[in-house]
């Protein structure tokens, strides 16, 4: 009786090991059992497959050495809390497959009060069992959406200062229409004709000031969402396009105006490259001062691995305290100039959207301003043609204006 219940005990035994190997071996999480040195000694079907290694190569073998280099320490602190912790601990890692290619890991690792020597490899203290999940997806996700917060929490910044300002800027046509329309009834019922018609001039320019406006503000709000077909636009022929429609404002203040030939070729939308050309070249020519001989060069030069385009005046120049301020919303350093103070945010706007970034340099005050800024490459092969040009800059530039 005793044989027979020992027997049933012992097969009872068997086939919840069967089972626990079933589960071991076919779940879907990696499962590694490590000596203390964290030598793998069993290893189950996922756990093999997320690191590209048939099981009977992985044993004997390192797991650290799957590690990617940056995250060697952090592997080995978290050896060392798992062996000495009642609890469970865990890490997130990036792991190197035999192949080469990587992937974000979560490890959950637990010490095994059972000395290694019983799993046959002769060492000694207590094992550790690790369980390994590929979690690149969700690490994917999770960058995606804390970039996507960060957009978000950027544009509502964005919109408070462009409500603010928005509202103060369409405020003052406002306010001149309002006074205006006061005393054209005035002037009215005096009969003054001449009156009138001034009044009547204040208004209609406080009202094409406010159209202005508004039309820029609209433009703005376009940039970034209405994406027009994407082709690849050489820069040199679009500021020489530039050019041709600023001709007048040029030919007036007598400015020089140089493109280099070597400008590089970006991918993006025309429309919006010709925007970015308008603002700089049109503020260049726009802020020379009493300048006896104005010039505008435009050009490019490598800083890095990067290409800068500029476009650089001999004018006004900038005051270094308006470094972070300059490309803001309605910011006009002098408003006496004209416009309406959003050129500056619309090239910036236009350069982040091409995946570049912008800026300014200037020595001060009357020492001429350069305004810089780098775009996305166009994609596709370059040419051996703008590869020796890139290796030639600066070139002579190539007079097209003055």
């Amino acid at each position: 009786m005793q044989n027979e219940e020992l027997k049933r005990t012992q097969v009872a035994l068997e086939e919840s090991r069967d089972k626990y190997l079933d589960l071991y071996d076919f779940a879907p999480t990696g499962y590694f059992t490590l000596t203390p040195g964290g030598q793998i000694i069993e290893v189950n079907l996922a756990g093999a497959a997320l690191l590209g290694v048939e099981r009977p190569k992985l044993v004997r073998r390192g797991l650290g050495r799957f590690v990617a280099p940056d995250d060697r320490d952090r592997w080995d602190q978290h050896l060392v809390r798992a062996l000495h912790s009642d609890e469970k601990q865990t890490c997130e890692l990036t792991l190197k497959r035999e192949d080469g290619s990587t992937f974000y890991a979560r490890l959950e690792s637990i010490r095994l009060d059972r000395p290694a020597h019983e799993a046959g490899d002769g060492g000694t203290g207590p094992m550790m069992r690790v369980a390994m999940s590929d979690i690149s997806d969700i690490k994917r996700a999770n960058g995606k959406l804390t970039d996507a917060l960060a957009q978000l929490a950027h544009s509502n910044r964005e919109l408070e200062s462009f409500a603010y300002a928005a509202s103060h800027d369409l405020k003052g046509p406002l306010i001149t229409i309002t006074g205006f329309l006061g005393r054209l009834a005035m002037d009215g019922e005096q009969g003054n004709i001449t009156g009138m018609r001034l009044d009547l001039a204040r208004i209609g320019e406080a009202t094409r000031k406010m159209g202005r406006l508004l039309s820029d503000l609209l433009e703005l709000s376009r940039i970034g969402r209405v994406v027009g077909s994407l082709e690849d636009v050489p820069l040199a022929e679009l500021a020489g396009e530039v050019a041709g429609l600023l001709a007048g404002p040029i030919a007036e203040r007598g400015v020089r105006l140089e493109i280099s030939p070597d400008l590089p070729t970006v991918h993006g939308e025309r429309v919006r490259l010709m925007q970015l050309w308008m603002n700089l070249i049109g503020n260049a020519v726009k802020f020379m001062g009493e300048q006896p001989d104005p010039r505008v060069s435009i050009g490019a030069r490598r800083d890095g691995k990067e290409t800068v385009c500029y476009v650089r005046d001999n004018g006004v120049g900038i005051d270094s305290r308006y470094k972070d301020g300059i490309f803001d919303l309605f910011r006009q350093l002098d408003p006496s100039r004209g416009g309406t103070g959003i050129g500056l945010t619309v090239a910036k706007r236009v350069v982040e959207t091409h995946g570049g970034r912008i800026w300014f340099e200037s020595d001060g005050p009357g020492k001429g301003s350069t305004f810089c800024f780098t775009l996305a490459r166009r994609a596709g092969p370059v040419s051996e043609e703008e590869q020796e040009n890139e290796r030639c800059l600066p070139k002579t530039l190539a007079r097209v204006a003055g």
